[in-house]
């Protein structure tokens, strides 16, 4: 698969200030090759297709196996994912502050499909 889970980590704070670090579990996918996305934000104006998926890993996968995606939207906590014909590079003045969505660029060259 194109993803590493990533772990989140809540420092705790003891009374006696000692900090103890507590994990809570897989809480989103991050893609392989050092690519982050970009959290509070999303892409205006190109999404082409919006889909329910139980996962952001689906999302991505789902961008990849279309030729005309180039980029996603998540809309987090809610299992919508948007599928985009432009990038934030291609773009720049449609990426915009929305603190329910994080963007993604395309994984994989467009045509280019991971089994």
């Amino acid at each position: 698969m194109i993803a590493l889970q990533v772990l989140i980590t809540v420092l705790v704070a003891e009374p006696s200030e000692n900090v103890q670090a507590v994990n809570y579990g897989v809480v989103h996918t991050v893609p392989c090759g050092g690519l982050k996305p970009d959290y509070g934000m999303a892409l205006r104006g190109h999404v082409f297709q919006t889909l329910r998926v139980p996962s952001s890993l689906h999302c991505l996968k789902a961008c990849d196996n279309d030729v005309r995606c180039q980029s996603t939207n998540h809309v987090m906590a809610k299992g919508i994912c948007e599928l985009n014909n432009r990038t934030k590079v291609a773009r720049p003045e449609d990426l915009i502050i929305d603190t329910m969505k994080f963007y993604v660029p395309r994984q994989n060259k467009r045509g280019e499909h991971v089994f």
